[in-house]
């Protein structure tokens, strides 16, 4: 399918995630003891 996430181009995908800001799934991540997340996700699940 045109346009979706999976035909784009990974350094595109790279780029358009913002590790600075926190994203509940990575924060969730962090509630589950994973290991995708960055420091912006750990920072709100501890509030």
């Amino acid at each position: 399918m045109p346009g979706d996430a999976l035909s784009q181009d990974p350094a595109e995908l790279r780029r358009r995630i913002d590790s600075s800001k926190a994203h509940p799934a990575r924060v969730y991540d962090v509630f589950l003891g994973g290991k995708d997340h960055y420091p912006a996700d750990l920072d709100a699940a501890a509030a």
